[in-house]
């Protein structure tokens, strides 16, 4: 009566005796299969098969095969945001300026970064230089780097409106032509 042979390795062709590797429907001398990164080898019987069809250990197979986190960099495993053709860890999909978390709405900035609404307002330019809050809508006065609502466009001493009237400025301040006389000569 004949025994039955053992397994034989796809890569070397002999009868395997030891532990018997089995990946991608063959099997193997544990030895013989190795990372197509780092070329480890699978005798702790960790191999990963990657979409190209090539043996992978676990920790190759993910950075290579799963999706960058647009925050971290990281590999993504489980739970994903995909928001500004990336895609998200959710504990970095936050504010890049103050880092909180969004509650609802987040709004696309500057470098594809996403901002909270105050933030995003800010990184825009669209703050007004006098009450501080967002120029939603609406027309805006232009002073050098500086936006106002027209309504809070004043001049700094006296307070009258500048909006589309002559006006001059001192120390990045707007004032009114009467006033700048007087305090400026």
């Amino acid at each position: 009566m004949q025994q039955a042979a053992g397994p034989v390795c796809a890569a070397c062709g002999h009868q395997i005796t030891d532990a018997v590797l089995n990946a991608f429907g063959l099997t193997y001398h544990p030895y013989h299969l190795g990372c197509r990164v780092c070329g480890k080898d699978f005798s702790d019987g960790r191999v990963n098969e990657g979409p190209d069809g090539m043996a992978y250990c676990p920790e190759h197979f993910i950075d290579t095969f799963c999706q960058k986190c647009q925050g971290c960099q990281k590999p993504i495993q489980g739970e994903t945001i995909n928001a500004l053709g990336g895609a998200w860890h959710p504990p970095c999909f936050v504010c890049a300026k103050c880092q909180t978390p969004f509650t609802g709405s987040f709004f696309p900035g500057p470098k594809g970064l996403p901002y909270c609404e105050r933030h995003y307002y800010d990184a825009m330019g669209l703050i007004c230089a006098s009450c501080s809050q967002p120029i939603v809508t609406g027309k805006c006065v232009k002073m050098g780097d500086q936006r106002y609502h027209p309504e809070h466009f004043l001049c700094s001493h006296c307070q009258v409106k500048l909006s589309g009237n002559e006006y001059h400025t001192k120390h990045k301040k707007p004032y009114c032509k009467k006033c700048h006389l007087r305090l400026f000569g």
